[in-house]
């Protein structure tokens, strides 16, 4: 079951390994493998499952799932087809992990993970805006938020801003389940 297109823009804050700071993130070259692009997959290679992807202006953001050795792996990637510029975890599982909680009229998935002082959040979200006569009236976003020694610093969008989905059970496959982070206001 996918949960609302929204989406957890995980990619970009990778990519952005916060604003002038060195990204703690392995270098794509200790990814396992280098990313193909295909069509509708993002930066997953075939044979993988597409987690979470969309567009960040020029870049892409996915989530791609896996088995190698008879063990299953996630990995975040950004960047382009040509070129990775952060990928998550270089080998292993990592500390990445899913997470899912329903809202009045919405709902949100995310994926999130931890390396050094900064923190990772893809998510895709639907929220209510409406409560009056005209009925509901969803709004969805998606992207990725990156903190810093807790606080956040950036909020990277998809482009357009709906256009990321965090699918929660194929991200169950290949990573625990953890709890939902809260952005702050």
């Amino acid at each position: 079951m996918k949960l609302f297109p929204i989406a957890l823009a995980l990619a970009a804050p990778l990519a952005l390994a916060p604003l002038g700071a060195a990204a703690p993130v392995a270098a794509v070259d200790s990814a396992p493998g280098v990313a193909v692009a295909a069509k509708g997959r993002g930066l997953c290679k075939p044979g993988e499952t597409v987690v979470f992807s969309c567009r960040s202006g020029t870049k892409t953001i996915s989530v791609c799932g896996g088995t190698a050795n008879g063990a299953n792996y996630a990995q975040y990637r950004f960047g382009t087809a040509k070129k990775l510029e952060l990928s998550y975890p270089a080998s292993g599982t990592g500390t990445m992990q899913w997470a899912r909680t329903g809202y009045s009229g919405g709902g949100e998935a995310q994926v999130s993970f931890t390396s050094g002082s900064h923190g990772y959040t893809v998510y895709s979200r639907t929220v209510r805006t409406n409560f009056d006569a005209r009925g509901n009236m969803p709004e969805f976003s998606s992207g990725v938020l990156v903190r810093k020694d807790g606080k956040q610093i950036r909020d990277i969008s998809c482009t357009p801003r709906d256009s990321g989905n965090v699918d929660a059970d194929a991200a169950a496959k290949f990573m625990p389940e953890g709890e939902i982070v809260y952005p702050e206001d």
